[in-house]
């Protein structure tokens, strides 16, 4: 049973961590790992890694579940994907929940989408790097410990990298496309469960800001939108999102479009 506990963000101040920081997995604050492809070769990652901390998985899960009825598709989108941490992170954690197991013929998988090629070609692979950060080795470690073990046998581990159990490998389906593409191209008579985290201050076009909230308006009643904590260093941000028709919900970082 993967043991990754609930309250990530003590965990990461009882490390050392300051309870304000941010760590934006898009377009910055870039750390070395090892090349899946060729192992003696180091590379540049974005800064994102599983279960990061600044959205309790545990919660956020429970408000998908409850949130969806078992008839209605489930529609998963994750933008910036980078290279699988977070939509992996998401379908480890569902797959926990009975409600999530019994009802996956409504689900067909999480679309994950970046811009980063490199990146994706990381995500593609099905090998995502998982010791990146210091800080969150005791998470990490329990997703080292805990491979094989879950449900149906999840994911692996394998030389500091986990991979997703045959079973789950068609569940992500990675692409390049542009975040505003992404959410314009959302279907508004369909709800959907989209993470769009820590990347509104790195959109190198303003005008596009006022596009993308047009975009998350017109999401249909029940939609959740998951946020970032970098996200919120734009000036008045959620009282923004709160005008666009959502409502916040029970854990910090996720709306639900009322």
């Amino acid at each position: 049973m993967l043991s990754i506990s609930n309250n990530y963000q003590n965990n990461f101040i009882k490390n050392g961590g300051s309870k304000k920081s941010s760590y934006p997995s898009f377009c910055s604050n870039y750390t070395e790992t090892t090349d899946v492809f060729n192992p003696s070769v180091k590379q540049t990652k974005n800064a994102t890694f599983f279960f990061r901390n600044d959205l309790d998985w545990n919660k956020f899960c429970k408000i998908i579940l409850k949130n969806h009825k078992p008839e209605e598709k489930l529609n998963i989108v994750c933008v910036p994907c980078s290279d699988g941490s977070e939509p992996t992170s998401l379908l480890l954690k569902l797959m926990q929940f009975e409600d999530f197991r019994n009802n996956v013929s409504n689900f067909d998988c999480i679309k994950a989408y970046d811009i980063d090629e490199k990146q994706l070609d990381i995500a593609k692979s099905g090998k995502i790097p998982l010791f990146n950060d210091n800080l969150f080795a005791s998470d990490v470690l329990s997703l080292a410990l805990n491979a094989g073990k879950d449900f149906g046998k999840t994911y692996n581990v394998k030389d500091g990298y986990l991979e997703l159990a045959d079973n789950l490998k068609d569940k992500i389906k990675y692409e390049n496309k542009d975040i505003i593409d992404v959410v314009k191209d959302l279907p508004k008579d369909e709800k959907v469960v989209l993470l769009a985290r820590n990347i509104f201050p790195y959109i190198d076009n303003y005008m596009q800001v006022p596009r993308m909230f047009e975009a998350l308006s017109q999401l249909k009643s029940g939609s959740i939108l998951a946020i970032g904590d970098y996200d919120k260093k734009l000036p008045d941000f959620e009282n923004a999102i709160l005008k666009l028709g959502y409502k916040k919900s029970s854990t910090e970082n996720c709306f639900i479009k009322i």
